[in-house]
């Protein structure tokens, strides 16, 4: 498991979705046999407990494709137009 992509890092990312971020941070997990796992590692983790608590990181998505997990988490600059906030699929 990496945050390795190859279509670059999260703020890549980010912004060839059309994303204006200011800040950015991505949480990864492998391996747990259910989400709550993740989550529960994820809040054991110091490094991952900081980007989930950081107040300026305030747009998060969750993903998850069999045993692997991620969260992606960006904050904006001033207010967020409604055009900048993704919608789900």
């Amino acid at each position: 498991m990496t945050h390795s992509d190859p279509a670059g890092g999260v703020g890549d990312r980010l912004t060839a979705n059309g994303i204006s971020w200011s800040t950015a941070a991505e949480n990864v997990a492998a391996g747990m046999q259910t989400a709550a796992e993740a989550q529960d590692a994820w809040e054991h983790s110091p490094g991952h407990l900081a980007n989930m608590v950081n107040p300026s990181l305030t747009y998060v998505g969750v993903g998850q494709v069999n045993s692997y997990y991620t969260q992606m988490f960006y904050g904006v600059s001033g207010s967020a137009p409604a055009m900048n906030v993704p919608k789900c699929n």
